[in-house]
């Protein structure tokens, strides 16, 4: 460093020792006081191990190129981010009655609430005895503290409670400048404050790991977190942000939780939320140490009790979640230069003292479960309650074939009348209508509904019951992936009904209990009133049948009103598109009883032939152990420009003519919109529709991508569908099916660039953005890559260059001669990402006086290069800082259009001085500068590193000449800094 730069970090090195010995230390060795004397401890020496964790996650490499400021800033954040844990006794009797005001207002199911009413009730309805009184209301404070203790906990990482103990801080200060340093003065640099930066990262703590790449609220293209200058030097909040959080997390050991303080300082438990804690405080004490090793990170300890075992397993689960989390919000670029220097795994090595672990099982509250299932937290649509029936009768048939023909071989089994559904409109009798799903499956005996059917949250098929049986399948190859697997669906019935009658009966009970029970459930915390009935011979009842006394729904005019079987048959026919068996539904009661059968969709898509020609068909089978069916991408451009030729640019038109052409046309809105990708696909699971195919190209177009795609359960690890929501609205593994999907249509058109034709992209947009999605893209090299994005480069091309000389341009171009190809779209469209990814080794951006971009000629010989290419995701190159400037801007050194941050290539070797951060933070300053000339009435504001930045850039590049769309440009010769009146 230089002199000043010395100088400069040595005074914020003692701000910092100011900052954390006569600021923030004191006021953090009070978190182990009063109301919080039950957590673990928060206070200075938690602190210092933060700051140290931080240290030694970090990369060797990067702990060299630490700024003064960003040493400053983690060391900061360390002991000041549960500053907030600590309550003064002013704030303490300040909060104290808000938060009972907060319980007050709480749903009585509070249990928080209902103990401390509960205690209020009993005070005051009678004199107690001295002794029970002092009882009840010691009970009462109990319960004051933790509910206190809880909302200090929820509101320590907030942005307001951070700028509360500024305040604190400032107003000490105010009051003996001597004896308390000024906390602005202690974490400033040149002019700069780290406060607000200080802010940010310790809220990040508080949040989930997601924040560190979100965009900044106050301008969306750029990051919340990022590098921001402070005095002479740089400092990363991203990386702070990141050190924070893991060195908080990782602070997990015995070191945390003294002994003595354990075994002296912590009342014993008085109740829930105390023993909580006590798990909290034993849970620290039990690790000995862990260490960063080559693969994992490794917790070693001793543990005397398995509930204190199991919260070292859940928290190791969780630190494993939050390592991953956080690296991924860096760059693969950025983690390969050495950043965070942290495996992705992370083991614990307990020995259990006096006892053999194994998990512990949970109960579930029944109110609970029924609250949010009837206030639509996992079922936005009460038919769903149809759907989960009819998927547990599929399960139920299927295990009873399985079975049977794994005793009798010769047996096949019908698909005939094995489901049944009947609806009995008895409104004109002034009945509500009831709904009926029978099933000739396997059916319940006793030990099946008590164990399983009457247990929320347990499946049979989830059972070792099955597993076993399972297994026997699967060796007479009649093996089978259940639909049902939560145990939780039957309690949607009660979405539509009160009351719910269940007839069952096993078919073949290991037991030999074939007696048929009847149970009518009028609510999932009612009791069931149960009827048993003799069920013997040949015809006797077999299966399950489960009928639904259907509750009024809110009408158009929120009016009491019916459900309509036209409306429950609708929603059976799109939920229901590829089950095993036929179903036949019925109607009776209605003027015009109805008999029809829902049999199997075809898994192919269907097309007018006026349409196929558009389309390329892709078969998914062998080549995917994750989906199977069919998907159908259209040539974009080849639809666009077809319709205009039919239509002439008459948008009436264009309805008329899509309608005309038939299947595989979606309706347009009336606002003359288009429909996206999610309209004519469809993803299933175990034959029921589970939504659209994500990972399909989207596109605002008539003509949507379309795919027919089933879940595969064979090959996979387990030998299960994939998981969903408790909803079945969508997969758990979403992004990775995505991913799927555009890998497998994508490497169709890749693996035969014949089959890739001109406007096949068009105007096709996708949701992927970070680097390893496009990770399969690699083997088939950056030219085929290339011919891809051309496909729906010349989509966009066609507007501004004569369609008779379109394939010439390209042509030339593309042999390394002629102008430059305008680069077109936004940077969301798909041939764009494409075109981003290879593109930059080759070529070079150009940017023309309208703010238009522009691609150079490819470098002679760049073909042969591109095909060989293969490593353009895992060692990316971006375009850079600089472009080419065409004609009427070439002399500017910076030119202003929004979207673009371009400094102007034929300087750039004026320029060698400036570091990748210089070169960012200069076009930011110019927009500001010349925001100014077109708002008078906006100052231009430049701290003091924008003023050194600007006079450097002065010295070595000469008048800096830089411009706007907008028609202004300037020629600056110096700059300075103007006091504000």
């Amino acid at each position: 460093m230089a002199p000043a730069e010395l100088k400069a970090a040595g005074a914020l090195l003692v701000g910092l020792r100011q900052f954390v010995e006569q600021l923030v230390g004191p006021i953090l060795n009070r978190t182990t006081s009063g109301e919080l004397s039950t957590f673990t401890l928060h206070d200075e020496t938690h602190g210092r191990k933060v700051a140290h964790l931080a240290w030694c996650i970090l990369d060797p490499e990067r702990r060299r190129r630490l700024s003064p400021p960003e040493i400053v800033l983690i060391v900061a954040a360390a002991y000041f981010h549960d500053m907030g844990m600590a309550l003064s006794p002013n704030e303490r009797k300040l909060r104290l009655p808000q938060v009972l005001e907060r319980i007050s207002g709480m749903s009585a199911d509070q249990p928080l609430k209902r103990r401390i009413d509960d205690l209020r009730r009993v005070l005051s309805d009678q004199p107690h005895e001295a002794e029970e009184l002092s009882r009840i209301q010691w009970n009462l404070h109990e319960l004051e503290e933790v509910a206190l203790a809880d909302d200090t906990r929820e509101r320590h990482a907030t942005r307001e409670r951070y700028e509360e103990l500024l305040a604190v801080l400032r107003a000490a200060n105010l009051k003996d400048p001597e004896a308390v340093p000024s906390v602005d003065s202690c974490l400033s640099q040149g002019g700069d404050s780290l406060v607000p930066a200080l802010i940010e990262v310790c809220t990040s703590h508080g949040e989930s790991a997601d924040c560190l790449a979100e965009a900044s609220p106050e301008d969306p293209s750029r990051r919340r977190f990022r590098a921001i200058p402070i005095g002479r030097f740089t400092v990363d909040t991203h990386l702070a942000a990141a050190c924070l959080r893991l060195g908080d997390i990782l602070d997990f050991d015995r070191e945390r939780t003294p002994p003595i303080l354990f075994y002296y300082l912590v009342s014993p438990p008085s109740g829930s939320a105390e023993q909580a804690s006590i798990r909290e405080w034993t849970k620290h004490l039990s690790i000995s140490n862990w260490e960063i090793g080559r693969e994992s990170l490794i917790f070693r300890g001793r543990c005397s009790s398995p509930v204190v075992h199991k919260a070292i397993l859940d928290f190791t689960d969780v630190i494993r979640k939050e390592v991953v989390s956080t690296l991924d919000t860096f760059e693969p670029a950025e983690l390969g230069t050495g950043t965070i220097a942290l495996p992705r795994e992370v083991r614990t090595i307990i020995d259990a003292e006096g006892y053999t672990y194994f998990p512990y099982s949970f109960s579930l509250d029944d109110d609970r479960i029924h609250k949010l299932l009837m206030g639509g937290a996992i079922y936005s649509n009460p038919l769903d309650a149809i759907r989960e029936l009819i998927q547990n009768s599929v399960d139920a048939c299927l295990l009873r074939d399985a079975l049977t023909q794994l005793h009798d071989p010769a047996v096949t089994p019908t698909r005939r009348d094995r489901i049944v559904i009947r609806f009995t409109d008895r409104s004109g009798q002034d009945f509500p209508p009831t709904l009926t799903v029978e099933d000739s499956g396997v059916g319940m005996d006793e030990a099946t509904l008590k164990g399983y059917f009457l247990r929320v949250g347990c499946s049979y098929y989830d059972s070792d019951s099955f597993f076993r049986t399972r297994i026997e399948l699967r060796r007479a190859g009649l093996d089978f992936a259940p639909v049902s697997e939560f145990g939780v669906g039957f309690l949607a019935c009660f979405l539509l009904s009160d009351r719910v009658q269940v007839e069952t009966s096993s078919w073949a009970s290991p037991s030999g209990d074939t007696a048929k029970r009847t149970l009518t459930i009028d609510g999932p915390t009612r009791l069931i009133h149960l009827r048993m009935a003799k069920n013997q011979g040949v015809e006797r009842f077999k299966g399950t049948k489960v009928t639904l006394v259907l509750r009024p729904r809110a009408g158009s005019e929120a009016e009491p009103a019916d459900w309509a079987w036209s409306e429950i048959r609708q929603y059976i026919l799109r939920v229901c598109q590829e089950l095993p068996y036929d179903v036949l539904l019925t109607t009776s009661g209605g003027p015009e009883p109805t008999t029809d059968v829902l049999r199997p969709v075809a898994r192919t898509i269907t097309l007018a032939p006026e349409v196929e020609k558009f389309f390329t068909r892709i078969t998914v089978g062998t080549d995917s152990n994750l989906i199977e069916g069919e998907i159908a991408i259209p040539n974009f451009g080849a639809i666009e420009g077809y319709l205009e030729e039919k239509t002439k640019g008459n948008p009436d038109a264009v309805f008329v003519t899509v309608r005309e052409m038939g299947p595989g046309v979606e309706d347009l809105p009336d606002d003359h919109g288009h429909r996206t990708q999610s309209l004519g696909s469809s993803l299933l699971r175990g034959g029921f529709l589970l939504g659209p195919v994500p990972g399909l190209p989207e596109a605002y177009s008539p003509f949507p991508p379309k795919a027919r795609l089933s879940l595969k359960w064979r090959g996979r690890s387990n030998a299960k569908l994939p998981e969903t929501d408790l909803a079945r609205s969508h997969p758990s593994a979403r992004g990775e099916i995505a991913a799927e999907v555009a890998r497998i249509w994508m490497s169709h058109f890749l693996e035969d660039p014949a089959r890739i034709a001109l406007g096949q992209l068009g105007n096709s947009r996708t949701r992927f953005r970070g680097p390893r999605d496009w990770r399969f893209l690699q083997p088939f090299g950056a030219y085929r890559v290339f011919l891809l994005a051309r496909s729906g480069w010349v989509t966009h091309l066609r507007g501004g260059i004569e369609n008779g000389q379109l394939g010439a341009r390209f042509t030339q171009w593309e042999n390394s001669m002629g102008p430059p190809l305008p680069l077109g779209g936004f940077g969301s469209d798909l041939y764009r990402s494409l075109l981003d990814l290879v593109m930059p080794k080759f070529t070079a951006i150009v940017e023309g006086a309208e703010g238009r971009l522009s691609l150079e000629p490819p470098r002679t010989g760049w073909k042969p290069e591109a095909e060989r290419c293969t490593d353009f995701v895992s060692q990316p190159v971006s375009w850079g800082r600089f472009a080419t400037f065409e004609k009427g801007i070439e002399n500017l050194l910076f030119y202003s259009y929004p979207g673009t941050s371009f400094l102007n290539l034929k300087f750039k070797d004026r320029m060698d001085w400036a570091s990748s951060t210089e070169l960012q933070a200069l076009p930011d300053i110019f927009d500001s500068i010349l925001a100014g000339q077109k708002y008078p009435t906006i100052r231009p504001r430049m701290d003091a590193p924008g003023l050194t930045l600007m006079e450097k850039a002065i010295k070595e590049v000469g008048d800096l000449q830089i411009g706007t769309i907008n028609g202004i440009k300037l020629q600056i010769r110096e700059i300075r800094l103007v006091a504000e009146p």
